[in-house]
C-alpha cells in the first residue's frame, strides 16, 4: 500500500509538472487554492444568500484567466498552483523531502480540522454538526473547487462551464440539500448530506474492490 501511495503521488507530480510548464506564471495566485467558507456567520446553517456569495467567490478563484468560464486552462492553472505550493525552493522540481513535508503538513491540517469538528460536536452551543472545510462536502450553490468535478454542469457540451451553467448547477445542489424547501440548509440537513455522500463513496469503494478482486 505504501509503494502504491508513493507511486500515485509521483504520478500526480509528473502531471503537475507538465501543467506547470504549460501555463503562464501570471495565472497562478495564492487565491487559486484558498478555501471559501460557506457558512459566513458560523451559525451552523447555510442560507441561499450565503451559498450564492460563496459560489461567486469560488467561481472567481477557479476562473484563473478571468474569461467568465471554467475550462481546461483554469484546471491546469490550479494544478500549477498546487505544484508551486509543494516546490518550496522554487527550482521547478519537487524533491522527496518537499513531497513528504507537504504531505505531512496536509495531514496535520486534516487532523486539526477533525479535532475542531469533534469539539463542536461535544460542546457547541449550536447543537448541530458544523461542517468543516469551509462549508463541507460542497454545501449549497458553491459546490467544490475542482473544475473536473463539474462536468455535468456543462449543459451545452462545449467543454467549458459558463457562469450561468455554474450557478444553475449550484442552485440544483442547494435545492437537493434543502429538504424542507425553506431556503436554508440547516445543520441537520448538512449532516444528512455528508452522510449520504459518505455512503455513496463507500459503495463506489466497495464496487472498485470487488472489480479488482
Amino acid at each position: 500500500m505504501k509503494k502504491l501511495t508513493i507511486f500515485a503521488g509521483a504520478s500526480a507530480l509528473m502531471i503537475a509538472a507538465a501543467a506547470y510548464a504549460a501555463v503562464p506564471a501570471t495565472t497562478v495566485t495564492a487565491a487559486a487554492t484558498a478555501k471559501v467558507k460557506m457558512d459566513a456567520d458560523s451559525n451552523g446553517s447555510v442560507t441561499k444568500a450565503e451559498a450564492a456569495t460563496a459560489a461567486d467567490a469560488r467561481f472567481a478563484k477557479m476562473d484563473a484567466d478571468g474569461n467568465g468560464q471554467l475550462d481546461s486552462a483554469d484546471k491546469a492553472a490550479r494544478v500549477k498552483a498546487r505544484f508551486a505550493a509543494i516546490d518550496t525552493d522554487k527550482n521547478g522540481s519537487v524533491s522527496e523531502a518537499e513531497f513528504v513535508a507537504h504531505d505531512a503538513a496536509r495531514m496535520e491540517k486534516r487532523m486539526e480540522r477533525k479535532g475542531k469538528r469533534g469539539e463542536g460536536r461535544g460542546g457547541s452551543h449550536r447543537g448541530g454538526h458544523h461542517g468543516g472545510k469551509g462549508g463541507g462536502m460542497g454545501d449549497g450553490m458553491g459546490g467544490g473547487t475542482d473544475v473536473g468535478k463539474w462536468g455535468k454542469a456543462d449543459t451545452n457540451g462545449d467543454k467549458a462551464i459558463s457562469r450561468a451553467e455554474y450557478n444553475a448547477a449550484g442552485q440544483a445542489r442547494f435545492a437537493a440539500k434543502d429538504k424542507d424547501n425553506n431556503g436554508v440548509i440547516s445543520a441537520d440537513e448538512r449532516k444528512s448530506a455528508r452522510q449520504e455522500m459518505r455512503g455513496k463513496w463507500r459503495m463506489m469503494r466497495d464496487a472498485a474492490g470487488a472489480d479488482a478482486g
